[in-house]
């Protein structure tokens, strides 16, 4: 009697561990990759000349300061100092898909002595943002994507590098939400004390007829950081800013 079998090759164990080996490395690294953040931002400590035209020009020096905390989260602060006045500004926040989550806000001016203070605390639990002025707090409602008045120049810079075109922004700002859009006027080659940057120059559109206009230079060679900043109010009074030296410290 003829007995027939049926018989397939096997591969070598050798190589069957191999190819599982290859497998676990492929869905591992896939693994990894999509939980890995999305966040492109970079530590760094910028100084800035700051100029004051108020019919007296007065000159002064600003420090901008982004750190990466030891819990994941991000401080971007800006302190701006003249003869008569200073300007202190920090935002807690974190980043989630290239996208900033602002989670604490304080504010702090001082002039001839007069001190200003504010504090915005946001609950995105509740979808909540606590503003306390001058020690009066109140409640606003916010929505998903609300950002405070200093960590929107961060996702600005971030937008701006992965080429979106759509910059407008929700500011909790003054106990309600204030739009703040941009347009891209261009790229420029703008002169500094660094050196010539390539740079994309955007203006803040105003939509409340008022001459009041604001222009942002973001140099792409350095992150897209802004190196230079140009204020012009309803009544022609002036502020300006221009980078003059920058630290990039470890992250």
């Amino acid at each position: 009697m003829l007995i027939r079998v049926n018989y397939q090759p096997q591969p070598f164990p050798a190589l069957l561990f191999l190819a599982r080996l290859l497998m676990l490395f492929i869905y591992t690294y896939a693994a990894t990759a999509s939980a890995a953040p999305l966040s492109s931002l970079t530590p760094f400590k910028a100084h800035y000349k700051a100029t004051f035209d108020m019919g007296l020009s007065v000159d002064g020096t600003a420090t901008r300061e982004l750190k990466r905390q030891p819990n994941g989260r991000w401080q971007f602060s800006q302190n701006a100092k003249a003869m008569i006045a200073t300007v202190e500004e920090q935002s807690d926040f974190s980043v989630v898909k290239q996208n900033v989550i602002p989670l604490r806000y304080s504010y702090l001016r001082k002039i001839f002595g007069k001190e200003r203070h504010a504090l915005l605390t946001f609950d995105w639990n509740k979808n909540q943002v606590t503003n306390n002025v001058q020690n009066k707090p109140w409640k606003l409602t916010i929505k998903p994507r609300t950002v405070d008045k200093l960590s929107y120049q961060i996702q600005l810079s971030q937008d701006l590098k992965h080429g979106k075109k759509d910059l407008q922004y929700q500011i909790a700002d003054g106990g309600k939400i204030k739009l703040y859009r941009f347009d891209i006027i261009g790229k420029e080659q703008l002169e500094t004390p660094l050196g010539t940057l390539e740079t994309i120059k955007v203006r803040r559109i105003r939509s409340d007829g008022k001459k009041r206009e604001t222009l942002i230079w973001f140099a792409q060679s350095i992150n897209y950081m802004l190196v230079k900043l140009s204020q012009t109010d309803d009544k022609g009074k002036k502020f300006n800013l221009m980078i003059e030296q920058i630290e990039t410290p470890n992250p």
